[in-house]
């Protein structure tokens, strides 16, 4: 499973990913691809560079309470947001589709309107 954190996301620097549970992961930083081998949690890097995207690649096993945070140190505990708080910033790739465009892509993908 790939997350891409986008560029506009990336301030620079270190940063430390943190999770719970079995997966391993890897990092691409200043938009290249995850490269080199799968660690367990945390994995501390360095070197990624302000406004370039950075991509998390975890590999088999369980996951959870997954955290990426600019750091010169270590983990931090793991910061939950409020629901609301979640939603508004999940909405920035909400798109309305018309009912004539929703028809079309139902229909291409074999699917039914209700």
């Amino acid at each position: 499973m790939q997350q891409v954190i986008e560029d506009v996301n990336v301030e620079g620097g270190n940063y430390v990913l943190s999770w719970t549970g079995t997966a391993t992961a890897r990092v691409g930083i200043n938009g290249g691809a995850p490269s080199g081998s799968y660690s367990g949690s945390p994995l501390s890097f360095s070197g990624a560079t302000a406004g370039q995207a950075i991509t998390v690649e975890f590999y088999n096993g369980t996951l959870s309470k997954v955290q990426l945070e600019p750091s010169s140190g270590g983990a931090t505990p793991f910061e939950r947001r409020m629901y609301g708080t979640e939603l508004q910033l999940c909405q920035r790739y909400y798109q309305v589709l018309s009912a004539g465009l929703r028809a079309d892509a139902y229909a291409t993908t074999g699917g039914s309107i209700t």
